[in-house]
């Protein structure tokens, strides 16, 4: 989708957004709800009808339900508002979608023979007079009538008894946003598919613009529906289409070798071990994505089901469609605004193919219950009071339930569930609601009588007209499907994850992975590949596309050992920066990989090195096409032979001779350390430009500070002062402040910026001053005499490439520091480089001294002109 269109459809979201939030909230106030001051009584509102003061006490009862998971009045009321105005929406554009692929009579589309309405809308009136003569013009009756049409098989979006449907926006905003609705975008636009996740990504673009604003000026932590927010990353198309064909088609191939479906895949490559497998029947193999989103990568896997079908031959081609949707996708979000757009796509999907197809059942689950209401679960715990398993399993569900709307599929229930099934089968005579032995009985059978209970207890509440009991009953549903899921194993497991740094997460969230995922907690996106691998089976495929640094930074040692032991890391396409259109800049690399769940010697896996390309589609396509597997963009390696480096990176590129170097001779660590420096947490007051002190006072309270900075080698970067009053009393003192590596301090030696987009670079630090957490010292263990070497030798080009590979982010860490293979030359040479050491940095000093916020400085360049000109 090209930019224009995609800005068009931006455009045309937050302008419908704006309209229909003002609307609601117009609507609330009209029945007595506020998000900013006291609720005013039904009792008191004498123009409602029963029907409304009904509706009114439901929607109530909605919004007290999120105050009581720690929200207050306003944005308890304002979720309501914000959720309200989206599924309208997304019905509107939902119906206009269907319409252009002909699914359905059209209903938004109006024309001129019609009186200016549309289809449905003259056919509703011609038989419904009495709602024509009102002043809607009948046309909301129409809409309600036409979510009834679709609600049996899409009832998560048009369910018109849920409790975002009793506010209903007045005639005037549904005629005005039909009227965009059909001028602003064009017919082929409502055609694509990857169109409702632009809806899904601009609907959220503002939230998360405001989260990522609060983290960077306030420190604030993401939590709650902001997750949603801040995580939100349109998959684009390619990515889609390489990690399914390399995933599901790469299944297909190695059961059907001889297929000719591969010739429709334009991103599938061929497996460098050149694997096989037993067919089995495609019903069997299961496809899920735990972060689905608007379904995108559940919307292209329905594709490549419905050929393999199709080419298997023994499901007749009218019930594929069905057999897709209940056999074969499955889906979780923690956003129902997610699952309601990736239920419509997927409706009109299969009836794209199937006009006459029944959808009776999607694998598609919001992670959004709220677990509350202890009292209601001790009344509801007694119709299972002679059952103690029983009364376990919900209980442990209950409490693992608890932080579901944060976790989502991250969720670990399941092995808790598990283990109390074990251990009742263990004693072998509790016997369950069905009189079976429990040594017969597992989770299936056991969550068909929890749901049953469940629908019973809803349908009694109903009759009393219970709210409190009814939502419960709801909320419990939705908790034991999502388990359900988590519950299986999936052949296939293709997933944009969210992206999240561990100091960014809130407390819940932090401390939950940090527990249950310790090789991968330092980002959200690590987190969900190891839980990917956890859900795929045995000899199934992981296909991810996420950040990089998993490859090669430190942190993340664990997780690829945990990788090299149980996966063969198969295809790779490391794309780098600039691979999401819409994101721009350095900061996000990006790799997609496919992984096969199955541990064999001398695996290959195939790398593709993209990190410099442009058009980077346009390159993965035409490398594929042309299997030009032997070059420098392409990649084939043992997977083993990443063991060879300490911290096992993958770094494919590096070729033997570099690998055995870092193999065999001494490293960075036997003759020098890298150190943490100091951490005022407070810059703003402890820190100023050596020009704000008084002379007097600098190298006595004032410290000259290596703080990182720009690009620079050799020297510089000492224009900072630290106040060091007291030998540091005050820093020390201050709350969070750290001071390590004090038997460093004032010693001389070098120093680099940890964090740098241009590269790394080191330089002089001299005995008079401190240096920061941002600004690494490095000093030499024994030996003195090597330092200006290791000056000259961490700022060579040598050394660039070898940290380019050890870790190509712009993070350097310690560690990567300490794997650099480092051999001392003989004394001729080592006086030579020493020499032009020395002399790099006299000229760098030099420069320096023209400069005038530097420390060196000591005339203008026209000065010392000038004063040459004299002499």
């Amino acid at each position: 989708m090209d930019k224009q269109t995609k800005t068009k459809i931006k455009n045309l979201v937050l302008e419908l957004r704006d309209n229909f939030e003002k609307e609601i909230e117009n609507r609330l106030n009209n029945i007595g709800i506020y998000p900013d001051k006291e609720w005013k009584d039904g009792r008191s509102l004498p123009h409602l009808s029963k029907d409304e003061l009904d509706n009114r006490r439901r929607v109530a009862a909605f919004i007290k339900r999120e105050e009581k998971i720690g929200h207050d009045q306003k944005k308890a009321t304002s979720e309501f508002i914000k959720e309200a105005s989206y599924t309208w929406i997304n019905r509107l554009i939902g119906l206009k979608c269907m319409e252009c692929r002909s699914l359905i009579e059209e209903v938004i589309t109006t024309r001129p023979e019609y009186g200016g309405r549309s289809k449905q809308h003259r056919d509703f009136r011609e038989k419904h007079p009495d709602l024509a003569a009102q002043p809607d013009d009948g046309l909301t009756g129409c809409l309600i009538c036409a979510f009834e049409k679709v609600t049996k098989e899409i009832k998560v979006l048009f369910d018109p008894d849920n409790e975002y449907s009793l506010v209903i926006p007045r005639y005037p905003l549904l005629k005005t946003s039909i009227e965009k609705i059909n001028s602003e975008l064009d017919y082929d636009t409502y055609r694509q598919d990857e169109f409702l996740g632009w809806v899904y990504q601009y609907f959220n673009s503002r939230e998360k613009d405001r989260v990522f604003e609060e983290v960077r000026t306030k420190k604030k932590k993401i939590s709650g529906s902001d997750i949603i927010n801040a995580t939100q990353l349109y998959t684009e198309e390619y990515m889609v289409r390489f990690l399914v064909e390399n995933s599901l088609g790469a299944m297909w191939m190695e059961m059907y070798p001889d297929s000719q479906l591969r010739e429709r895949w334009e991103y599938f490559v061929k497996d460098p071990n050149n694997s096989t497998r037993e067919p089995k029947p495609i019903k069997d193999i299961t496809f899920l994505d735990p972060a689905c989103g608007s379904g995108h990568f559940l919307l292209y896997a329905f594709d490549l089901y419905y050929d393999m079908y199709l080419e298997e031959g023994d499901i007749p081609e009218g019930r594929i469609p069905e057999y897709i949707l209940r056999y074969n996708l499955h889906g979780i979000d923690i956003d129902l605004r997610a699952i309601q757009l990736s239920a419509l796509g997927l409706y009109m999907k299969a009836n794209s193919r199937n006009p006459d197809v029944v959808v009776q059942h999607m694998n598609l689950v919001s992670a959004d219950a709220i677990m509350l209401d202890s009292d209601i679960l001790g009344e509801f715990l007694q119709e299972f009071e002679d059952d103690p398993t029983a009364l376990e399993l919900i209980e442990t569900i209950w409490q693992g339930l608890e932080n579901v709307r944060e976790l989502g599929s991250l969720l670990k229930v399941e092995e808790q569930i598990d283990e109390v099934i074990k251990r009742q089968r263990a004693k072998g005579t509790q016997k369950s609601l069905d009189d079976r032995d429990w040594r017969e009985k597992g989770w299936e059978d056991w969550k068909g009588d929890l749901l049953t209970a469940l629908k019973r207890y809803y349908e009694k509440a109903a009759q009393t007209f219970d709210l409190n009991r009814q939502m419960f009953a709801n909320e419990a549903c939705k908790g034991v499907q999502l388990l359900d899921l988590l519950e299986r194993r999936y052949d296939v497991v293709a997933t944009n994850p969210p992206y999240m740094g561990h100091g960014n997460m809130g407390e819940i969230l932090k401390i939950a992975v940090k527990v249950f995922y310790p090789k991968s907690s330092k980002d959200l996106y690590a987190v969900f590949i190891e839980r990917c691998l956890h859900l795929t089976k045995i000899n199934g495929y992981t296909s991810m596309i996420t950040q990089q640094s998993f490859m090669f930074i430190t942190s993340y040692k664990e997780l690829r050992k945990l990788i090299l032991k149980n996966t063969i890391l198969q295809k790779t396409i490391h794309l780098g920066p600039h691979a999401f259109e819409d994101i721009s800049g350095e900061k996000v690399n990006t790799t997609m990989f496919s992984l096969l769940k199955n541990k064999l010697k001398n695996e290959k896996g195939i790398f593709f090195r993209l990190v410099s390309e442009v058009n980077k589609k346009k390159i993965i396509k035409y490398l594929i096409a042309h299997d030009e597997f032997i070059n420098h963009k392409v990649f084939i390696i043992e997977l083993s032979e990443f063991q060879d480096v300490e911290g096992c990176p993958f770094v494919y590129w590096m070729n033997e001779s570099i690998r055995e170097k870092i193999a065999t001779l001494s490293s960075f660590r036997d003759i020098a350390e890298a150190k943490e420096g100091i951490t005022t947490r407070a810059n703003d007051y402890y820190l100023r430009y050596f020009w704000e002190i008084d002379p007097s006072k600098l190298g006595l309270d004032w410290i000259f500070y290596a703080k990182g900075g720009d690009y620079n080698k050799y020297y510089g970067n000492l224009e900072l002062v630290i106040n060091w009053k007291e030998h540091g009393k005050y820093i020390k003192k201050f709350p969070k402040s750290t001071i390590p590596n004090k038997k460093y301090i004032f010693k001389e030696g070098l120093t680099y910026t940890d964090i740098s987009g241009k590269g790394f670079s080191v330089r002089y630090l001299p005995k008079n001053a401190l240096f920061d957490s941002k600004g690494k010292g490095i000093f030499l263990k024994e030996n003195d005499e090597l330092l200006i070497y290791l000056l000259g030798l961490l700022n060579s080009k040598l050394v660039t490439c070898v940290l380019n590979m050890l870790n190509p982010t712009i993070d350097i860490k310690i560690n990567d520091l300490n794997r650099i293979p480092v051999k001392v030359p003989d004394t001729s040479v080592l006086d030579k480089i020493n020499l032009y050491t020395s002399k790099n940095c006299n000229i760098k000093r030099s420069y320096l001294q023209f400069t005038i916020n530097d420390s060196e400085f000591k005339q203008t360049a026209l000065q010392w002109v000038l004063e040459k000109k004299k002499k």
